[in-house]
């Protein structure tokens, strides 16, 4: 293999992983489980719930308490995961880390607190959390990347790991540089800001500041520079018949009150 060749297929990989990280991650956690604002028949959140740990390496109920809690304790120090609570950006790792294995003990302790924010969801914390065998994801992950590398080779192997085990830098450059570092649309009582650059490499994620606003819409882009890849993922997913309606809240920017004219007519479940 040439090493054009090599580099094409290397990259080809990382994003197939990638991709597929980001689509359980963006669409199936966040907007549709998270938020609510997806609709999925109950087959395909049983789905989830069965595949998402497999893929991501990460329990989804347990994200979601994780991010609901965000939600609710936004920028503060009960917050699960902010930049208020790190020294330096790379602190941002082990404060996620913390909190996640904080929330997924409390969990299957079935602490009544931690469970009533997510009850609605229909599915418990996947069977291997409840019996310790955390690592299986990734070392099942890993064997399959090992055997990817070996049969073409390893560089190979290492682009599909990079890509769909990704999902620790994904969560890190959104909950640090995403209520950190860029511009406020919307004046709220957290630090939520809209961050070009990580909104781009996370599917839509790093525009938090609208997603704070509007946490149940499924499109979180407003102005013309904004790139919310998410939602053509989402909208992608609904063409395949895998959700069957979006929800989103459209808005756009009045530059003589710098702040957006929310249209609510269309604020609806959108067949479009």
């Amino acid at each position: 293999m040439s090493v054009l060749a090599l580099v094409i297929v290397s990259v080809s990989v990382f994003m197939l992983g990638y991709l597929l990280n980001m689509f359980y991650i963006t669409v199936f956690y966040h907007r549709g489980l998270a938020h609510n604002a997806l609709e999925m028949k109950p087959r395909v959140k049983k789905f989830i719930s069965k595949t998402g740990i497999w893929v991501t390496g990460i329990d989804p109920k347990t994200w979601i308490a994780m991010h609901r809690k965000h939600h609710e304790h936004s920028d503060t120090e009960n917050d699960p995961h902010s930049p208020i609570n790190c020294k330096r950006p790379l602190d941002m790792f082990m404060v996620q880390y913390k909190s996640y294995a904080r929330m997924l003990t409390r969990l299957i302790k079935k602490d009544p607190i931690a469970h009533a924010n997510v009850d609605d969801l229909g599915f418990d914390v996947h069977p291997i959390m409840v019996k310790g065998y955390w690592y299986l994801p990734y070392l099942i992950q890993l064997i399959l990347s090992v055997i990817i590398g070996t049969l073409t080779n390893p560089i190979i192997g290492i682009s599909y790991w990079a890509g769909i085990m990704s999902h620790p830098i994904q969560g890190w450059m959104v909950n640090y540089y995403g209520h950190h570092s860029g511009y406020r649309t919307f004046s709220l009582d957290d630090d939520s800001r809209n961050n070009i650059i990580v909104g781009v490499l996370t599917m839509g994620e790093g525009l938090q500041n609208n997603h704070h606003k509007y946490p149940h819409s499924a499109k979180f882009s407003i102005l013309p520079k904004e790139v919310d890849l998410g939602y053509y993922m989402c909208t992608t997913a609904r063409a395949l018949g895998i959700i069957s309606k979006i929800h989103v809240v459209k808005a756009t920017f009045d530059p003589e009150n710098e702040l957006p004219d929310v249209d609510r007519k269309n604020n609806e479940w959108n067949k479009r």
